[in-house]
């Protein structure tokens, strides 16, 4: 008999890139970026960035911390025009295990324009 008070981890969906479709890997914990606390983060193998906003509701600090990522200094990105210099995706999807209740996480994704 199954002990109760064990939980089992349900298995989520991997995530694709929206630009290339491939599956995005693992988002690591990021202190240099423009938030203030460590959000996750990582580059797709198209060289996509993209950040884990696990609440939803903190866009504005995700679009410059993924701009940042994107670009290597916050400087940078406060240069940047939206679709003329970068395209942006927001995917409302969990990831990596964390789900908070009453609100949707979402990843947002930017590719920088040649």
């Amino acid at each position: 008999m199954r002990d109760p008070r064990r939980v089992r981890a349900r298995k989520l969906p991997p995530v694709y890139c929206p630009f290339c479709k491939e599956k995005v890997p693992k988002a690591k914990k990021r202190s240099d970026l423009f938030s203030v606390d460590p959000v996750k983060a990582g580059t797709c193998v198209c060289g996509a960035s993209f950040v884990y906003d696990p609440t939803g509701l903190h866009g504005g600090d995700a679009l410059l911390d993924v701009l940042t990522l994107a670009t290597g200094d916050l400087s940078s990105a406060m240069k940047l025009q939206p679709k003329k210099d970068y395209r942006l995706a927001i995917i409302n999807e969990s990831y990596q295990r964390e789900t908070p209740t009453g609100n949707q996480p979402k990843i947002w994704f930017v590719e920088l324009r040649n």
